[in-house]
């Protein structure tokens, strides 16, 4: 089972975002003790959600645009983008995980496709060279 918190951190949204789509009825869960709670098939279901995929791959193109332009926050670090092999749910959230625990300043997004994965990652020299390790890990 998987909280809010994991799924904002997971998709890196916001929990406005969250709660959103839950009244809207597309990320489904169940409510105990007054915490949501939400299954893997909820999860997978909430990623496939037509207007989930749409918002992520804006805000990873957007992402890149930006940074390709210079206007982005993030000018001053390096971006890698990298196509993997698609994961479960589990898998995903621990490469997640393990991407959210490079030191210094980062940032990254995933956007999934029909057999893989890209993933967009803005870092430090250090932090694409532990990017780089962790794709090799896999």
């Amino acid at each position: 089972m998987y909280s809010l918190l994991d799924v904002m951190e997971m998709l890196d949204i916001s929990e406005r975002t969250a709660r959103r789509h839950l009244k809207l009825g597309i990320l489904k869960g169940k409510k105990e003790s007054g915490k949501w709670n939400f299954s893997l098939e909820d999860v997978e279901k909430y990623l496939s959600h037509t207007v989930v995929v749409g918002v992520l791959k804006q805000k990873h193109v957007k992402d890149f645009y930006e940074y390709s332009k210079g206007v982005s926050d993030l000018k001053d670090l390096i971006m890698i983008s990298k196509n993997i092999p698609k994961m479960s749910m589990s898998k995903t959230k621990e490469f997640s995980k393990r991407l959210g625990s490079i030191q210094g300043p980062m940032r990254f997004n995933m956007v999934s496709n029909s057999d893989s994965m890209n993933v967009l990652f803005y870092g430090t020299t250090k932090g694409v060279e532990e990017f780089l390790d962790i794709i090799k890990e896999r």
